[in-house]
Parts: structure tokens; C-alpha cells; sequence
């Protein structure tokens, strides 16, 4: 599902020279290779959820990992092979599409539907109110 998050990293990139972070690697990875590279981590710090869906509850949490507050530094990290990172699907699709990020990891973690939307309190155009009354009857169903 495109609103998952899954795991992305890299194929290749200049800062290691043109090789892939998880070369040498069997894919899908594991835990134990997991645990041995760095995990970039956004504001949603999706890391553990993720993990624990994908590798079981008993697998430990890795504690490498740099910390980001946009998810676009996180992914611009993986893009030059400094570390895995959570993104939903759509995000990256370009960059799986033209090769540039693969996934790693199998498995995705469920992200849900979550939308916001934002209507001035007074003066909203009917549109925008026939909008906001579909969305609120999606939520219904």
C-alpha cells in the first residue's frame, strides 16, 4: 500500500564511491545486519514500531542512529548512503522507479489515513466546506 512505511536505502551514491550501503548483504535483511547500520530518525521516530513489526517484539531496538527533525534530511541520508530510512511509499517512488533508493528491509509498517485540513474560520468557500464534509463522512465509515 502506498501509505505504508517501509524502509529505503541508497543503491549507490559519490560519498562511499558507488557502492551500496548493504552490499554484501543478503536481502531482505535481518535483524543482526539491521542492528549494525545506521538508522536515520525523523520527528515521527518510526523506528521502533517499525522494527517490532518486521522483526518480531523480541527483537532489540538499535541504538544507531542520527536524528533529523524533517523526514527530507532522513531520505537525503539514505540517498547518500548514510544510513536506512522510513518513508511512506509515495515519497520515494521516483527514486525507486529511476533505481536510485532500494528496500532493503521486507515487510512495511501500516501508517493509517491521517489528513489534516485547514478552512479559515469564517468566510471558507462552499467548496472547501463540501470538502471537509466528505472527508469528516470518511472518517464515519
Amino acid at each position: 500500500m502506498l501509505d505504508d512505511y517501509a524502509a529505503y536505502v541508497g543503491r549507490t551514491s559519490q560519498t562511499d564511491c558507488g557502492r551500496n550501503l548493504v552490499a554484501g548483504e543478503d536481502l531482505p535483511l535481518g535483524f543482526a545486519a539491521l542492528s549494525r547500520l545506521t538508522l536515520p530518525h525523523d520527528t515521527h521516530d518510526l523506528w521502533p514500531q517499525f522494527i517490532t513489526a518486521t522483526q518480531g517484539p523480541a527483537a532489540p531496538l538499535p541504538s544507531r542512529g542520527l536524528r533529523f527533525n524533517q523526514l527530507t534530511l532522513a531520505l537525503d541520508a539514505a540517498l547518500a548512503g548514510q544510513g536506512i530510512a522510513l518513508a511512506r511509499r509515495h515519497l520515494v517512488q521516483r527514486d525507486l522507479t529511476l533505481g536510485r533508493l532500494i528496500q532493503p528491509i521486507g515487510g512495511a509498517l501500516e501508517g493509517g489515513l491521517d489528513f489534516h485540513l485547514l478552512t479559515p474560520r469564517q468566510g471558507s468557500s462552499r467548496a472547501s466546506l463540501q470538502v471537509r464534509d466528505w472527508m469528516l463522512g470518511l472518517t464515519d465509515a
